[in-house]
Parts: C-alpha cells; sequence; structure tokens
C-alpha cells in the first residue's frame, strides 16, 4: 500500500497533465493523504501476500492483436503495474 501511494503521488507531482485545474489537484491531494491515514489499518493483515500481478492501465489501447489471427502479441503501457495481496 505505502509504495503504490508513493507512486500515485509522484504521478500527481511530477506529471502535470494528470489533473485538469487547481480545484481537481487539490482534491487529488487530499484524497492521498486521506489514504495515507489509512495504511496502518492495512498493514499488518495484508503485508505477507500471497501477492499477484495487477495493472490500473488495462484497456484495449494497450493491447496489440494479430490482425490475421485475432491473437494477442503485446501488452504495452505497464507503467501502473504493481504487486499486491
Amino acid at each position: 500500500m505505502e509504495h503504490l501511494l508513493q507512486q500515485s503521488t509522484s504521478h500527481l507531482y511530477e506529471q502535470r497533465n494528470s489533473v485538469l485545474d487547481a480545484e481537481e489537484a487539490r482534491r487529488e491531494f487530499i484524497l492521498r493523504r486521506r489514504m495515507q491515514a489509512l495504511i496502518p489499518y492495512f498493514k499488518s493483515k495484508h503485508d505477507s501476500g500471497p501477492f499477484k500481478l495487477y495493472c490500473d492501465d488495462i484497456h484495449p489501447r494497450n493491447i496489440l492483436v494479430d490482425k490475421d489471427t485475432y491473437q494477442i502479441t503485446a501488452v504495452i503501457d505497464w507503467e501502473w503495474t504493481y504487486a499486491a495481496p
């Protein structure tokens, strides 16, 4: 949870186009602070796994398909992939 929150916070600070305006940036900042306050409630219960691979950005536009066979040839854009219980 801590690493996911850290990644999300870095995204908010470093990728300026991740929000539309100052009000959305304020809401996103508050949300991340509230999430940070909740981490201790999850830490001991879920820190030992098992862990699975998750990607929050799986969309059809991130999946490459062979036009003749309709077989998946690649999955791209793994930026938001993480291991979680």
